[in-house]
């Protein structure tokens, strides 16, 4: 396998230092258009494919969310905002082939607090930008971005998370530890 999906840190990587890594692309503290919600910075606000060639949708990077709200309620374990790669860490490596992870994807919230003064976060929810995770021999994709405009101050912000992606199963950690997972991405609070 090649390199998982670069983003704003480097994909997972194994192999000949020589060898033609792809570049990461973006800044961690990238902001979206106020005034044009589908400019997309050249796509630089977008998760990446895993595997391009061929190319294999079970890779794919992180979408684009945008919320611009009066408050922020998630609460219990099932309210989640999420832009992950693919493929997730609970998909069976025995279910698929070889496959490199996809970069996490781009979150960007706006709170103004206008008419509700009140932001709550439970501990049990997440605000995700997850790299895809290698499978077998595949290595993992690097985390996203995730940025606040404002009024972040009374929320539990360690619900948020960028983490990489990691190595697939089947790779041998002795030779090459950790050579397959993917750098974390950022959490930018404007």
């Amino acid at each position: 396998m090649g390199q998982g999906a670069s983003y704003v840190g480097q994909g997972g990587y194994c192999g000949n230092a020589n060898s033609e890594r792809l570049r990461n692309y973006g800044q961690y503290d990238m902001m979206p258009d106020p005034n044009n919600v589908l400019n997309m910075k050249g796509g630089t606000l977008l998760g990446s494919v895993g595997q391009s060639s061929p190319l294999n949708v079970q890779t794919g990077g992180g979408g684009h969310i945008r919320l611009n709200v009066d408050a922020l309620n998630l609460v219990g374990e099932n309210n989640h905002i999420q832009a992950n790669g693919i493929p997730e860490k609970d998909i069976s490596e025995s279910d698929v082939d070889d496959l490199d992870g996809g970069s996490g994807g781009y979150i960007n919230i706006n709170i103004e607090n206008k008419y509700v003064k009140q932001n709550h976060i439970d501990y049990l929810a997440k605000i995700q930008a997850l790299g895809g995770y290698g499978k077998n021999k595949g290595v993992g994709g690097a985390g996203g971005i995730i940025t606040f405009g404002n009024n972040v101050e009374y929320l539990n912000l360690e619900v948020t998370q960028t983490f990489g992606g990691s190595g697939g199963t089947i790779r041998n950690a002795a030779e090459q530890p950790n050579c397959g997972n993917g750098a974390p991405g950022t959490v930018f609070y404007d």
